[in-house]
């Protein structure tokens, strides 16, 4: 046998072992797969019947009269959407859970203030125990009746009925000392004062301890249903710009939040990527959205941070955002559009030229009122030794929330200034209530030396409040019938 033959040999023996090795590895690996496949099928399995146990639960998933079935979804579709509602379910859950918890610790607090009143009560040395009074009563009452008995001498047949009970009352009354009258207007007058205020409840050393503890457990609750890495992962540069605008300077409106994004960067980004962008983190649920109006614009968005955009923004900037203006304007007025409203009135009048100053702060326009409580204008505009209040009227409030808050103006100044959005609210809403009011004042003679005057935001916009001609609706209080100028 040849020298290449012998080579060529040991070659073939070589690759038919390396053949029989490979053949056996994949036979274990075969075997591997299958079992790895059968686990993968029970795992897939159980994965698919607790995403489904998850979203039979969500009211959006599941719809009268629609059919359902998620057979469709791939595994990890199904996992994505079951998570999405998980996180709800239980979001919504945590804020039922802080709210029952908040109303029981506020009816704990009432329940531990009645006490210490009721105790405060029992001590009190001048203090009538109602056993007592009974008693008396009692006695009294037993002192009428024999009285009674021995004025009627003459015999009652036993049918007659005995004398009805108003009688005894009445003259039980007559017969009670002054002494004990000034006993009882004395633990009225105290029971009142130790009647529990809401002022109480938030001074509470325990409610301060439960609302340390609500804060530190709802962010921890939050930070193990919610792994902000996946936020993160989805926020670009841009939206990252934006965040930082509205965590820092608290800016709202739209409009200003590309404007100043346009600052930042030098128009080197189209409003049309500012616009994707901002709609991006409202649909990431980063950015709560709002659609408001005023007299300056039919209608714009307005955005603040959700609970996750906050926990984001300090993630990423390492302090607390601002308050934005959407939730100020919340917190101070009835709603956002009477809050913008408010603040459109105050541009068009600053920008009018006419006053020394114009002001919408809640805080420096209260005024005390001379029979007790507070008005709050929501403008005064001043101009040498003249003050004009306003307020501005959506047509929202009810006849009696209306004329109260026309009472307390009427208090504080001769002339009410009244101002409207546009001219339907002004002509079918605010000129009924205020006929209404005036009535209820007991009619334009009742009203004498005071004015109604009445205008929409746009009417102002190029007049001079100060001149009476510019108001298009004006109660004199010598008749019946304003004098419109529409």
């Amino acid at each position: 046998m040849s020298k290449e033959e012998i080579i060529l040999r040991n070659r073939l023996n070589r690759s038919e072992s390396r053949c029989q090795d490979l053949d056996e590895q994949l036979n274990k690996k075969k075997q591997q797969w299958k079992k790895l496949e059968e686990t993968f099928r029970e795992a897939e399995f159980h994965c698919r019947k607790l995403c489904e146990e998850i979203l039979v639960k969500d009211s959006s998933e599941i719809v009268l009269g629609k059919m359902y079935s998620w057979d469709g979804l791939t595994l990890a579709e199904l996992a994505v959407k079951a998570l999405a509602s998980f996180r709800k379910y239980n979001s919504e859950r945590t804020d039922l859970q802080r709210r029952l918890l908040d109303i029981s610790e506020e009816r704990r607090v009432k329940i531990d203030s009645l006490q210490e009143q009721i105790e405060v009560m029992r001590n009190y040395p001048g203090s009538i125990k109602k056993s007592d009074m009974y008693k008396e009563k009692d006695q009294k009452q037993e002192t009428v009746s024999e009285r009674q008995s021995e004025e009627n001498k003459s015999p009652v047949p036993s049918y007659v009925a005995a004398p009805p009970v108003v009688e005894m009352i009445i003259e039980e009354d007559a017969d009670i000392q002054e002494a004990d009258i000034r006993d009882i207007q004395e633990m009225e007058k105290l029971s009142k004062e130790l009647e529990p205020v809401q002022r109480e409840i938030p001074v509470h050393p325990a409610k301060k301890m439960v609302r340390a503890y609500q804060k530190g457990k709802k962010q921890k609750n939050m930070a193990h249903m919610i792994d902000l890495s996946e936020y993160q992962n989805k926020i670009t540069k841009l939206m990252w710009t934006i965040l930082e605008i509205i965590g820092k300077e608290g800016i709202s409106a739209y409009t200003e939040i590309e404007g100043r994004i346009n600052e930042l960067t030098q128009d080197e980004v189209t409003k049309a990527t500012v616009r994707m962008s901002v709609r991006s983190l409202y649909s990431m649920g980063i950015l709560v959205q709002e659609q408001v109006s005023d007299p300056l614009r039919s209608k714009f968005m307005v955005y603040r941070m959700s609970e996750i955009g906050q926990r984001l923004f300090k993630e990423h900037f390492k302090q607390i955002p601002v308050l934005s203006e959407l939730d100020k304007i919340i917190s101070q007025h009835d709603n956002p559009n009477h809050g913008y409203g408010i603040r459109a009135l105050w541009t068009i009048l600053t920008e009018s030229g006419n006053f020394d100053s114009v002001s919408m702060d809640r805080k420096e326009n209260t005024v005390k009122l001379r029979r007790g409580g507070i008005y709050i204008p929501d403008i005064v505009a001043k101009k040498a030794d003249q003050i004009l209040y306003m307020e501005y009227e959506c047509g929202t409030h009810v006849q009696s929330d209306y004329s109260a808050k026309c009472n307390k103006m009427v208090q504080v100044t001769d002339t009410l200034y009244i101002v409207t959005p546009n001219r339907d609210v002004l002509q079918k809403r605010i000129m009924n209530q205020t006929g209404q009011w005036i009535n209820e004042k007991g009619g334009y003679k009742a009203l004498e030396g005071k004015k109604v005057c009445l205008t929409t935001a746009t009417a102002l916009k190029h007049e001079n409040p100060l001149d009476e001609q510019c108001w298009q609706v004006v109660y004199n209080m010598t008749s019946d019938t304003p004098i419109v100028r529409m």
